[in-house]
């Protein structure tokens, strides 16, 4: 964001625009809307006239299960990531930080025709996929539904109980 007090131009902004050949450009921060955007620890606010710094926040969401039901205002805080470690998330350790660049799955898919088990060791490469679409940018959870993407074949699977059917 960029103010010029010496010639009072109004404040403008660094726009990226999506989905347009012309889509670097300075825009007049009052022609803009923020939309969906949390504050975040450190931002700067206003409030009552007075100055200060976001030092906490709280969100309330709002959660659609698989059989319909909505649950409304749930604390985040109650709330744990189903998987915590995804492609791109910063982790830290020992002083040190970085990026997760990828993350493999050990995912075992049990079969309900036989019965028969094998452990699939998944990336983000497409080897199973979700076999509903609520769920198809989900992590793998327990009891989830699962098929083989195109390129992937069970018989690749190390099979831990009964033997790959082509079938």
């Amino acid at each position: 964001v960029g103010e010029d007090t010496e010639n009072s131009s109004p404040p403008t902004a660094h726009v990226y625009w999506l989905r347009e050949h012309d889509n670097d450009r300075m825009e007049h921060i009052a022609d803009l809307t923020i939309l969906d955007r949390a504050l975040l620890h450190g931002d700067t606010v206003i409030h009552k006239k007075r100055k200060g710094l976001v030092t906490a926040t709280s969100m309330l969401v709002d959660i659609r299960y698989a059989d319909g039901t909505v649950v409304t205002d749930v604390d985040t805080r109650s709330l744990k990531h189903l998987q915590p470690f995804r492609q791109g998330n910063w982790v830290v350790t020992e002083g040190w930080l970085g990026r997760v660049i990828s993350c493999r799955d050990h995912v075992t898919v049990q079969f309900e025709e036989d019965g028969s088990q094998c452990l699939v060791t998944a990336t983000s490469n497409g080897e199973l996929v979700a076999a509903q679409n609520m769920y198809e940018r989900s992590p793998f959870f327990p009891s989830m539904a699962v098929k083989a993407g195109a390129s992937f074949s069970f018989a690749s699977a190390q099979w831990i109980k009964g033997a790959y059917n082509n079938q």
